[in-house]
């Protein structure tokens, strides 16, 4: 993903986010985590994945409920 892809899809998710109403300030960020690391070339990803965890210690956002996971 460019840079452009990158803040689109940032902004697109920081709309729905404010849109929405319902999910936490963590639930956005770690949204937009993913999508940075998406973004990363292929090489990197099984070498430097960090868990986000959460403010009730999940690691990841299906553990919470939200996002319908």
């Amino acid at each position: 993903m460019d840079e452009n892809k990158l803040y689109s899809a940032i902004e697109n998710a920081v709309i729905k986010w404010t849109i929405d109403g319902t999910k936490t300030a963590g639930s956005l960020t770690r949204e937009i985590m993913s999508l940075v690391e998406k973004s990363k070339p292929a090489v990197h990803h099984h070498h430097h994945h960090v868990k986000i965890k959460d403010e009730w210690g999940n690691t990841d956002w299906r553990d919470t409920g939200e996002m319908g996971g």
